[in-house]
């Protein structure tokens, strides 16, 4: 073929090729990262990168509600392309701890009763069995938990709230074994000279009836009961919210053997049914045939128990709006959280200091969209762990 005739079919092809460009009919077009856009021109397809550019990823990757997007010659809508993940809200986390679970307690009281309370129950943070019961006493009067130490007068902190609140009443449980004499009579010479009640039985099976026949007392009128085993703390502290909310007195009893006091208690209260807390382990189904109209929540360790309790308490009025959770190992903030959770009909959850109770973890994603608030209580609960929950709630 002649020289010239090669020039003329050279330029006839370039101009086809300029004619398909200029139509709009692009041939391996470069290979795009989404986002990245098409800056090298394109006559006449300005912005439309889809309909001839291979793209490295696609569809586009999601990105979160409000997050900025450059799309070079893409432009600004977002919304054809990338899936826009909605911004979830994070549940707000709001811990009550002090330097010690005397000064734990305190900030619970702070925050059931930032005016004054009329009536303020002690009780030792020592030791557990007495103060088991009295989340239904302190409730029934309106007032908190103050945990005192075994020392001849208060702590200055304890001293300093008892102030704040100026309770016309003052209930002391247990004996002075528990607390001491020392105390009750500083109490005793506060300078509106409060009435000071002890309520201390032979051992602490007495003293739960005492303290249940106290509750009668001021409600009138007692138709269930719980009973948890006295021997250990866990299931009694994970009904004490749902107890004390109800008016339901808390009675303690053995693993095998229930105790004459328990059972005379129940007789004098006129209760017709029974919330047993706590499986065959920790109460025996003989002790069980002895209780009237009984309704065991029992699971397999402390956590599942409390799993189970929560959801009745759910049936019961209280809600997983406002959560809590506290150790399962240790008592002292768990006694003094009861009253709280009880006046904001809240549901407080037991879990291991390091994780998350798998009982615990499973409620706390079945009841996420209700959570408003997730109170820790006392700085036991490790910060990985409460961060655990908090992404649970999301």
């Amino acid at each position: 073929m002649p020289a010239t005739m090669r020039r003329i079919c050279l330029v006839a092809v370039m101009s086809v090729v300029v004619l398909a460009l200029w139509v709009g009919v692009a041939v391996a077009a470069p290979r795009l990262g989404v986002g990245v856009g098409y800056t090298g021109g394109h006559s006449s397809n300005p912005g439309l990168c889809t309909g001839c550019h291979t793209f490295t990823v696609w569809p586009a990757p999601a990105i979160t509600q409000g997050e900025a997007a450059t799309h070079g010659n893409r432009g600004s809508t977002c919304t054809p392309c990338h899936v826009v993940n909605p911004i979830v809200p994070t549940v707000p986390v709001t811990w009550m701890k002090g330097a010690s679970r005397y000064e734990t307690a305190v900030k619970v009281s702070q925050s059931l009763c930032p005016t004054g309370a009329p009536a303020v129950v002690l009780a030792t943070g020592a030791d557990f069995p007495d103060a088991l019961c009295a989340a239904p006493l302190a409730s029934a009067h309106g007032g908190p938990i103050l945990l005192v130490a075994k020392k001849t007068s208060l702590d200055a902190v304890v001293l300093a709230e008892l102030n704040r609140l100026r309770p016309a009443t003052v209930f002391i449980i247990g004996s002075t074994s528990a607390v001491p004499s020392g105390i009750e009579a500083q109490v005793k010479a506060l300078s509106w000279s409060p009435t000071v009640t002890r309520i201390a039985g032979s051992n602490r099976f007495a003293t739960a009836a005492l303290v249940a026949d106290a509750v009668k007392a001021k409600l009138g009128t007692v138709t269930k009961v719980v009973v948890a085993s006295g021997t250990t703390y866990p299931d009694a502290l994970a009904v004490a919210p749902l107890a004390a909310s109800k008016g339901w007195p808390i009675l303690l009893t053995t693993k095998t053997v229930l105790p004459a006091q328990t059972s005379d208690a129940i007789t004098r209260l006129g209760a017709t049914s029974t919330l047993l807390v706590g499986g065959t382990a920790g109460v025996s189904a003989g002790v069980a045939l002895k209780l009237p109209n009984v309704l065991r929540k029992g699971g397999a360790d402390r956590y599942a128990t409390c799993g189970l309790i929560a959801d009745y308490a759910a049936s019961q009025g209280m809600s997983y709006a406002y959560l809590g959770t506290t150790v399962g190992n240790n008592f002292p903030d768990a006694l003094a959280a009861g009253p709280l959770f009880a006046e904001r009909k809240g549901i407080l959850m037991l879990t291991p200091p390091t994780s998350v109770a798998p009982a615990v973890a499973s409620r706390m994603g079945a009841n996420k969209a209700i959570v408003d608030n997730l109170i820790v209580i006392g700085g036991a609960v490790q910060n990985s762990t409460v961060n655990s929950m908090s992404g649970m709630l999301q």
